[in-house]
């Protein structure tokens, strides 16, 4: 799990109700342990988020364009 410091606001992540403090687990079938996982798994248009927030697990449907980034920032280094 990667911990969601940062939701951009107007991005794909924010108007999906994604919250900075929610953890991030997987995106679609990807578990997302770095930033190649991450860049990999929010490539397609059609996302399933899967997140951790207090101590709940949730999923998330994101839509956005093919490509662009889903609008979160990181608190780990691996992430940058």
């Amino acid at each position: 799990m990667i911990e969601i410091t940062e939701v951009y606001c107007g991005s794909p992540a924010q108007r999906a109700g994604i919250l900075s403090g929610d953890m991030l687990v997987a995106v679609n079938d990807t578990v997302i342990n770095d930033v190649l996982d991450y860049r990999f798994a929010v490539a397609e248009t059609n996302l399933a988020v899967h997140l951790i927030r207090d101590g709940e697990a949730l999923t998330v449907q994101v839509r956005k364009h093919e490509y662009d980034d889903l609008g979160l920032g990181f608190a780990t280094a691996l992430m940058d």
